[in-house]
């Protein structure tokens, strides 16, 4: 199987060439940036993941590049703007390149994610950060595809009992496909299901979600119809029970009925239904928002139109709020800038699945490129990451006609 992109922060690279519902007035949002990244030694740059955000209004948070080796860092941003470099990743040992290095924080305030290289053998490597500490790596994964692990992940979730869960985006017993593994607080690591790369999915991209019974769900980039859109198929919606069993909750048949290449990963309401996005398909070929109900039945629920009133490519997940409402941004659309592929926009669907166009990113020190999920407090404000956009500086990554480092962004209604 050909594996089309290596990381989440060039995902949207692989839509740029194709062809150009309901969509609600743009409302009076105001965008304020908390924080630019200036990369170099001193900072980090490029931030392709979310937040998480603290009962002080703190925020956290991974950037790709930047730090003391330019291997990506873990932050802080206050809510009055004040960035603390918290660590810099040095490769080996500890870790490099946390691309979609989502974090998630335990009840102490340590910090737990997963980088995609380094660690001691090079291919990644599972961390936690105390609090008042030094980083601590709880697992490596191996420098090579083996039968006995994984190699890559985008991130981690944690059970009451300090159990971390995650996938793979490649490795295993299946070498090119990836898996779904378990590391214990004292580093144990168990491989609970290995990819195959045909209809039960191949090259997960994204954190997973665990329910009360233990079950974890997900979705993989590949994988299922392998006829669908290439030969290496549009994707899946998993389950993975305790015990390994693996049931193909969803297969993605791509357009103009369906989406393709789920690259975020899923969230449940109290019914049970699970939603997300899809980078591509649908309608009109930029993307979708579905739903998929714990039988497996799946509706669109909307078809981005790639233009500048509701944006394009969502990479990154979706937010409900109380009301029942959906946030989420788009890498792509909202404007014409950007070689045409636009900036990325930060969009409302509602639960009747009316999409309302929130904001729309220029590329300058507003941020470009969104693609990682949205946080929110509770007084409705949204915040989220630019990979690109805010200011040029030393050791930016750059693509197109920004070489800017990203920034950290706040959304007031």
């Amino acid at each position: 199987m050909l594996k089309l992109v290596s990381s989440k922060l060039s995902l949207f690279l692989a839509v740029l060439a194709l062809p150009v519902s309901m969509i609600g007035p743009a409302l009076g949002q105001t965008l304020t940036t908390l924080h630019t990244f200036a990369g170099g030694v001193t900072d980090g740059g490029n931030p392709d993941a979310g937040l998480v955000l603290d009962h002080k209004g703190n925020l956290y948070g991974t950037t790709v590049n930047g730090g003391s080796s330019n291997n990506g860092t873990v932050f802080e941003v206050s809510a009055n703007g004040k960035e603390t470099v918290l660590h810099n990743f040095a490769g080996a040992p500890d870790g490099a390149q946390p691309f979609g290095g989502f974090l998630i924080r335990d009840g102490k305030g340590n910090l737990y994610g997963s980088t995609y290289w380094g660690g001691a053998n090079g291919g990644g490597a599972v961390f936690e950060l105390p609090r008042k500490g030094t980083e601590a790596v709880l697992y490596s994964f191996a420098s090579a595809p083996g039968e006995a692990d994984g190699q890559s992940s985008y991130g981690v979730i944690r059970d009451a009992h300090g159990n971390l869960y995650g996938a793979t985006s490649f490795g295993g017993a299946y070498p090119a496909y990836g898996t779904v593994f378990k590391v214990t607080p004292a580093g144990d690591e168990t491989v609970l299901y290995n990819f195959q790369g045909g209809s039960d999915g191949a090259d997960p991209q994204s954190p997973l979600l665990r329910d009360s019974k233990g079950n974890l769900y997900g979705t993989t980039f590949q994988g299922g119809i392998l006829s669908c859109g290439n030969s290496d198929g549009c994707g899946t919606v998993f389950e993975v029970s305790p015990s390994g069993e693996e049931t193909i909750l969803h297969t993605f048949t791509s357009s103009p009925d369906d989406g393709e290449f789920p690259n975020a990963g899923l969230i449940r309401d109290p019914k049970g239904n699970f939603f997300g996005t899809t980078l591509n398909g649908g309608t009109f070929g930029y993307g979708t928002i579905f739903m998929v109900t714990k039988k497996g039945a799946e509706k669109v629920l909307y078809n981005f139109q790639g233009g500048t009133t509701d944006g394009r490519s969502p990479s990154g997940g979706l937010l409900r709020d109380k009301q029942g409402n959906f946030y989420g941004t788009t890498a792509g659309g909202g404007g014409s800038g950007n070689g045409g592929f636009g900036w990325g926009t930060i969009f409302k669907m509602s639960p009747d699945g009316v999409v309302t166009l929130l904001y729309s990113f220029t590329g300058g020190s507003d941020g470009g490129n969104p693609i990682g999920d949205l946080v929110i407090d509770d007084a409705g404000n949204l915040y989220g990451t630019t990979v690109y956009g805010g200011i040029s500086g030393p050791g930016c990554w750059s693509i197109q006609t920004s070489s800017a480092c990203g920034t950290v962004f706040k959304l007031t209604p």
